[in-house]
């Protein structure tokens, strides 16, 4: 360590020079009180756990049921030769809800989707990827600038 007086690389010792406690040498000590050797503190880093920033997909999958659902569960169902009564008991539904989802009134759910797709062995399901650009900026900082609103020209 070096002296805080003179600045010489030596054995230190810890003293009061004009009401301050400084580690200075052997030959700056004779200008205040000596009130011991000098030991240095030995500082234990504490490790903070990384914060890790929430992992954003910029890639996100959809699943939609497809558009001409009620055309092909119906057309499907009639090919089987099963009457809608029949159909409903099969999926553990009722007949009038299967009715009004092959007259396109209602969209079924995901889940019941899967049960027709089971069913029917056909594809209602349709993934669709959709690719997030715009907000990837603003959800890894955390805070929104200027920069990420404004659109700037290039001269």
């Amino acid at each position: 360590m070096q002296c805080c007086m003179c600045g010489k690389d030596d054995y230190l010792l810890r003293v009061i020079i004009e009401g301050t406690e400084l580690n200075v040498c052997k030959g700056c000590s004779r200008f205040g009180k000596v009130l011991g050797n000098y030991r240095p503190e030995v500082k234990h880093r504490i490790q903070e756990a990384k914060k890790q920033k929430p992992q954003v997909p910029a890639v996100e999958t959809i699943q939609l049921v497809r558009e001409d659902y009620a055309q092909i569960i119906k057309q499907k169902r009639e090919q089987l030769n099963l009457t809608q009564e029949e159909f409903a008991k099969k999926l553990n539904e009722k007949h009038s809800f299967l009715q009004s989802i092959e007259a396109g009134k209602h969209m079924p759910s995901l889940e019941l989707s899967r049960k027709l797709e089971k069913v029917l062995g056909i594809l209602l399901v349709e993934e669709h990827k959709e690719l997030h650009e715009g907000n990837l900026k603003q959800q890894s900082s955390g805070v929104m600038t200027f920069g990420d609103i404004i659109k700037l020209k290039k001269k």
